[in-house]
């Protein structure tokens, strides 16, 4: 069974909530990985919850690139919805009788899009967002909410 993922600290886009988001999305994956083993009902719940999970915390970067006018919005909603194409197609093969090639592919998911996302992706926009918040005090307000705030 996959040993999960790790969070590290050059991961931080420096907006806290989003940067939380990830955090906890690396700890309910991890959670699927190693808990549960064969437990196909709890699987199939924490799985349900980690895409539900994902959905709101990509909401709340489509909403930012969406409020915040970003010129990369239509790239970075794709790469959204292709992870969450990917979820949707492992969904069906948690009913199988052998779970680890769904872990395995769960786990190469996380880790090689997930993180490699953030590393690029997700630290784009938060560097965009810190860019127009410095030539707008209104966008500034917004960014000291969401590092204040938890989502």
């Amino acid at each position: 069974m996959p040993s999960g993922i790790k969070w590290s600290e050059d991961l931080c886009t420096g907006i806290a909530v989003i940067d939380r988001q990830h955090k906890t999305f690396f700890k309910l994956t991890n959670d699927l990985l190693e808990g549960s083993e064969n437990d196909k009902k709890l699987i199939l719940k924490a799985f349900d919850f980690l895409k539900n999970y994902i959905a709101e915390h990509f909401g709340l970067e489509e909403k930012l690139m969406v409020d915040y006018k970003y010129p990369a919005i239509k790239q970075h909603k794709t790469f959204h919805d292709n992870f969450i194409a990917e979820l949707d197609k492992l969904e069906p093969r948690l009913q199988e009788e052998s779970l680890e090639p769904v872990f395995l592919r769960l786990n190469y998911l996380v880790v090689n899009w997930f993180v490699n996302h953030i590393s690029t992706k997700d630290k784009k926009l938060a560097s965009f967002l810190e860019s127009q918040a410095l030539k707008d005090k209104s966008v500034s307000a917004v960014l000291k909410r969401l590092h204040e705030n938890s989502i």
